[in-house]
């Protein structure tokens, strides 16, 4: 790391250096067949080489460093939390012993949003535990924490509703997704079921 700034000196020394020598040797043939070959003129031909050569190594230095920052930026996002022991109970069919792991974790940690989805996912698929699942995707739904765990609520409970049969709140929940993303082709698609359960009735 100690060798950045040296580097980056010996870069721009490189780069206005160039400049200088490419630019002032093109004036100065252009003074030449012109018959205006002169110190002054020549000396301004480099000078002017120089002047470019800095202004173009400052653009370079920017871009690059506005491009780093952006990759780190983008890797400040922290990764999506696992969770191993509910993930080998599952593997192993230990269903309600999974269920039980996530609800002690977020008894203890009750912030952690994804770990509500996992478990409503969970009482779902193989629990069978509607009601739970239902708090906990509203939960989600309505803390707003995160829009990709938003989006995953509301859909957890539109198949969840469409599961149990429970047209009236998949109406009221397909209604409130439309209008929270509305202009989006999801909200679209929501708008076209809704009008297609109130058509069947």
């Amino acid at each position: 790391m100690a060798d950045g700034p040296e580097q980056s000196s010996t870069n721009q020394t490189a780069i206005i250096l160039g400049f200088t020598l490419v630019i002032g040797g093109i004036v100065s043939l252009w003074l030449a067949a012109a018959n205006r070959l002169g110190f002054f003129p020549v000396l301004l031909a480099f000078a002017f080489g120089g002047g470019l050569g800095w202004v173009v190594e400052r653009v370079l230095l920017r871009s690059a460093t506005s491009l780093v920052g952006n990759i780190y930026s983008a890797g400040n996002i922290p990764p999506e939390p696992t969770y191993p022991v509910a993930d080998t109970h599952v593997v192993r069919g230990r269903f309600a012993e999974a269920a039980e792991y996530y609800r002690s974790h977020l008894a203890a940690q009750g912030w952690d949003y994804e770990a509500r989805l996992r478990l409503a996912d969970l009482d779902v698929v193989h629990t069978g535990d509607y009601e739970e699942a239902e708090r906990l995707y509203k939960e989600v739904r309505d803390a707003r924490e995160d829009k990709r765990r938003e989006v995953r609520a509301f859909n957890g409970l539109i198949d969840l509703y469409s599961k149990l049969g429970r047209k009236d709140r998949l109406k009221v929940e397909l209604s409130r997704f439309a209008d929270r993303y509305a202009g989006s082709s999801h909200a679209d698609d929501a708008r076209r079921r809704l009008d297609e359960l109130k058509s069947d009735v």
